[in-house]
């Protein structure tokens, strides 16, 4: 069993940093990448103002509900939000429906995805930081971080790839929410947890909550 243990520790641990740098790199692209869209909006001064009116309360807000429901929970949520924006963009309506002179519904709903994006960005610091020991904290980060800098690096194709269709980074982000939606239900809940410091903190975190994920699974069945 202790061997059964230690095998799962290692091995979700590096299924966790995969996990997370991907949700690193799709919170870059969202943030990023609707930021250099922003010029085919409409008024991109009036537009990069509305993003960061939107940054600050979402953050905020982002801080509280992750303290109350937990890291894990307020991604999803926060993803889930971000990806119903541009979905809703996307609709013919949104574009048609004018709020106060040249701004339009369409032109609200992406700065709120941009900003949900962004607050995601800003909880996965602390999330990363509290799934990884201590010995390899700073490490994983760093790889984590990187793949957020090649979404960033990616960011300006988005000025191309509106020469083609300016709904494809639309699309990109869509998929890329899902998967990195579904890919953080595999990590497991680090609110109230204390801080993993070694290998056997490791195995109590990631093995309790795969028994969780398992039972959740199939109730009926018995696991070592």
């Amino acid at each position: 069993k202790q061997w059964y243990q230690r095998r799962v520790a290692i091995t979700a641990g590096r299924n966790s940093i995969a996990r997370l740098s991907f949700a690193w790199f799709t919170v870059a692209i969202c943030y990023y990448g609707l930021e250099f869209n922003a010029g085919s909006l409409g008024n991109e001064y009036v537009i990069m103002m509305l993003m960061g009116c939107f940054d600050t309360p979402f953050k905020l807000v982002m801080y509280v509900y992750a303290g109350k429901v937990g890291r894990q929970w307020a991604c999803q949520t926060y993803l889930g939000l971000a990806m119903s924006c541009l979905i809703l963009s996307g609709l013919p309506a949104a574009n048609l429906l004018t709020l106060y002179g040249s701004l339009t519904l369409k032109t609200i709903l992406v700065a709120c995805g941009r900003a949900l994006g962004g607050s995601v960005f800003a909880l996965l610091y602390i999330y990363t930081t509290e799934i990884l020991p201590t010995l390899v904290r700073s490490l994983g980060l760093s790889c984590c971080s990187t793949a957020a800098r090649v979404g960033s690096l990616l960011s300006p194709c988005v000025i191309l790839v509106n020469e083609i269709s300016p709904y494809i980074i639309y699309v990109f982000t869509v998929i890329c929410l899902m998967v990195a939606m579904k890919l953080l239900r595999g990590i497991p809940e680090t609110l109230g947890k204390p801080l993993p410091s070694s290998l056997e903190d490791c195995e109590k975190l990631f093995c309790s909550g795969e028994a969780k994920r398992k039972k959740m699974e199939d109730p009926y069945r018995l696991h070592p």
